[in-house]
């Protein structure tokens, strides 16, 4: 009996270790794609600013890194809800 509750603590001590390792890990990666946001987004809105506010427009240079295409996707739709409203807002001349 006594081996039995000794195999079950060892049992639920791996399981709460692999599962702070597991929140752990998942916090430290968290943070670092919040960071790297962070860093890349205010490039992102203003190449979308300019190629928006633009008369003849070029295509904005982006980077070209797998987390900033995800950024673009996530940030493109926000930057031209917004245009969208000021332009619909906007009286005709």
């Amino acid at each position: 009996m006594i081996q039995l509750l000794a195999w079950v603590a060892i049992g639920m001590t791996a399981t709460f270790t692999v599962l702070v390792a597991w929140i752990v890990v998942g916090r430290f990666l968290t943070d670092r794609r919040r960071r790297r946001e962070r860093l890349l987004r205010p490039t992102i809105e203003t190449a979308i600013a300019e190629y928006l506010a633009a008369d003849q427009p070029e295509q904005p240079r982006l980077p070209a890194t797998k987390a900033a295409r995800n950024l673009l996707r996530m940030v493109a739709p926000t930057a031209f809800e917004v245009r969208s409203f000021y332009w619909d807002a906007t009286p005709a001349s």
